[in-house]
């Protein structure tokens, strides 16, 4: 079975003044681990929430993280070990 991984490029926090709380956008890109190859349709979600999105196809995703770190995200890939990756 093959593994991924993930590089995240940036996390960027927000400040939301009329809630008064942060929000985050975590960006980055899902690569084969093997062949370095960009993988196009992989879901990326927050584990224990419904919040998720997946990559287009540059292999990029956009992730709006409207919870306080530490987080868990859950990553799948039809053909590819399921992955979580904690993000503090």
């Amino acid at each position: 079975m093959k593994h991924f991984i993930v590089i995240f490029l940036s996390i960027s926090l927000l400040a939301n003044n009329a809630f008064a709380q942060n929000k985050s956008e975590l960006r980055g890109v899902v690569r084969d681990s093997k062949t370095g190859e960009k993988l196009i349709g992989v879901v990326i979600s927050i584990k224990g929430s419904s919040y998720g999105t997946a990559t287009d196809f540059e292999g990029e995703f956009k992730l709006k993280i409207n919870q306080p770190l530490p987080i868990t995200l859950v990553v799948t890939y039809l053909g590819y070990a399921k992955t979580e990756i904690k993000v503090e």
